[in-house]
């Protein structure tokens, strides 16, 4: 075999390897960099959960209904929103404990009984707009 030809066979071989491991990289990558968004987002429910804790005037109540919505939508894990599944599993357990005391909050404050049914926190709020 030829210099030359020896020469382009080990390029055309490390390209081929280099186009199969590329999207592999690019997918670990990926999910290490959606774990970094997905851990910062568990501490920014967090933090919801606490400023959301204790409601102590309707206004308050009222962000609280629309806080209640968002963080049941805020960057769930999906498709393309991907990362490992101890940190997936945070972020939701997170989820959960927000949306619990933030709806036990507007229970405590309003005396109404909806619990995480984001629709009647919805009409309860537009009662208290056009009062």
């Amino acid at each position: 075999m030829s210099k030359r030809l020896k020469i382009a066979v080990v390029i055309a071989v490390s390209a081929l390897a280099v186009a199969a491991l590329v999207p592999l990289g690019w997918h670990r990558f990926e999910a290490w960099a959606v774990g970094i968004h997905q851990k910062s987002t568990t501490r920014e429910l967090a933090a919801w959960e606490q400023e959301f804790s204790q409601i102590r005037t309707t206004d308050e109540a009222i962000r609280a209904v629309g806080m209640l919505r968002s963080v049941q939508d805020y960057y769930v894990p999906g498709p393309g929103y991907r990362s490992d599944s101890a940190t997936e599993d945070a972020l939701q357990e997170q989820r959960r404990r927000t949306s619990t005391t933030i709806a036990r909050a507007l229970e405590e404050f309003t005396g109404e009984r909806h619990g995480l049914d984001v629709e009647k926190w919805d009409a309860w709020r537009d009662g208290q707009r056009h009062k």
